[in-house]
């Protein structure tokens, strides 16, 4: 059972990388708003996740947070799925509000 739990962890992502992922998206958006006639304010960028919360006995422990792929199951053995609500306010390094295009025409690396 430990292993399947060890598997399914693996096919889910690290709540770290999907917000990485998340950050370079919206680089990609800035990029394209600029010199468009028409962009977008984001203000704010809600996302719902189901997360696992597993602790590792490897590296001193420690909590993880892991994104449920559409794969996953929601529960394994003491493991449980929880809805995470997650509320983000992008910003520019010097402090100004993101604007952003509607179209991506290429995903970022």
């Amino acid at each position: 059972m430990a292993q399947d739990l060890s598997d399914e962890l693996q096919r889910n992502i690290p709540l770290s990388e999907m917000i990485e992922t998340l950050r370079r998206e919206l680089e990609v958006s800035i990029a394209q708003a600029e010199g468009a006639d028409l962009v977008f304010e984001v203000p704010e960028v809600e996302v719902e996740l189901k997360i696992v919360l597993s602790r590792s006995a490897e590296g001193g422990g420690g909590v993880k947070f892991w994104v449920l792929s559409g794969e996953a199951k929601g529960t394994r053995g003491s493991e449980t799925a929880h809805t995470f609500r997650l509320k983000l306010r992008p910003r520019r390094p010097d402090g100004d509000t993101v604007l952003a295009a509607d179209v991506v025409s290429e995903r970022p690396e």
